[in-house]
């Protein structure tokens, strides 16, 4: 698959930490969210 690739390596080790770095930021963000919905549950 790489073979086919127009993509250098460079370009795709590039690409891949900005993706892993996107979902981080949305798991941390969703465990905010988790968090004040969960104080927000225990509030009731």
């Amino acid at each position: 698959m790489k073979k086919d690739s127009q993509m250098t390596e460079d370009e795709q080790k590039i690409s891949e930490k900005e993706i892993q770095d996107l979902t981080d930021s949305y798991i941390k963000k969703i465990d905010q969210i988790t968090e004040a919905k969960q104080k927000e549950i225990l509030e009731i």
